[in-house]
């Protein structure tokens, strides 16, 4: 009987230009190809048989480059679960099919530009600068998004920001609600996070005293009015997500724009819980 000598995992996504280009990932023992719906890992066997967790790692490693398009752009999308197919020396192949919906989809536009000096060089390049922004956060959320329970919640509480538009306000307000528990006091959330309390209070305005019917006390309000959606990525890029906290305060031409960023990071992490 043909050896089996590798074994792959696919996982079919939509919108199908939910990224801009393909992107390539490696790993010990294997390698990512995101592209056209499609995301595919070819894993050595070895590596496979010996570690019973890889089909989760995997799927987190991919899932920090959603999040990473979700974050900046507001847009939803579908994931399914990973099938497997094993792959044997002659080229025939097995297939293990599972197959399971874990998002949802909604679409925007993202106009860009290439700003050039007088002698052709190019000196802004927004589309570039937005997909290194993407890599940047996504490897961030793959490195401290399994460990970091408030950095999870977080992220879950946005997701369901962009699933659930209905209570958009609501979701937006759990991600102050975990800083909150996590700092114990908005003085010190303000100070660790280098935002105004301005900023802070602004999804509290929304969320409580303004009567949008995507806001936590709709009820009382009577007539409500709609949230424009338009404000959500702006405002949690701004001060909201600590990774993105971070991405929208630094340079990135900066050359240490990355360690501070790292070290942010690792300051949120090593809070206390309260």
């Amino acid at each position: 009987m043909n050896k089996i000598i590798s074994t792959q995992l696919e996982w079919k996504y939509s919108p199908k230009e939910y990224f801009e280009e393909p992107i390539s990932l490696s790993f010990d023992g294997g390698n990512i190809e995101i592209n056209e719906g499609t995301v595919l890992a070819v894993i050595d066997l070895a590596v496979y048989q010996s570690n019973e967790a890889i089909r989760d790692e995997l799927t987190r490693k991919i899932e920090s480059r959603f999040h990473a398009v979700q974050l900046m752009t507001h847009k939803g999308y579908d994931l399914t679960n990973a099938s497997r197919t094993d792959i044997r020396e002659d080229g025939t192949r097995h297939h293990y099919l599972e197959v399971q919906s874990i998002a949802m989809t909604v679409t925007m536009g993202t106009p860009d530009m290439v700003l050039t000096d007088k002698n052709g060089k190019v000196v802004s390049d927004t589309k570039r600068e937005r997909l290194d922004k993407q890599e940047w956060y996504a490897s961030l959320v793959n490195k401290h998004g399994s460990s970091d329970s408030t950095l999870k919640h977080m992220l879950e509480s946005y997701k369901a920001s962009v699933s659930d538009p209905g209570n958009e306000l609501v979701h937006l307000y759990e991600i102050r609600d975990s800083l909150a528990e996590r700092f114990g006091s908005k003085k010190r959330a303000v100070n660790q996070l280098s935002i105004t309390s301005q900023q802070w209070d602004e999804i509290g305005e929304l969320a409580n005293f303004r009567p949008l019917k995507q806001g936590r006390h709709r009820n009382i309000w009577g007539q409500s009015k709609n949230y424009s959606l338009a404000f959500g990525p702006r405002f949690t890029n701004r001060c909201l997500l600590l990774p993105n906290v971070s991405i929208s305060s630094l340079n990135l031409t900066d050359p240490n724009a990355n360690h501070r960023l790292a070290d942010h990071l690792k300051s949120a992490s090593n809070s206390p819980s309260i």
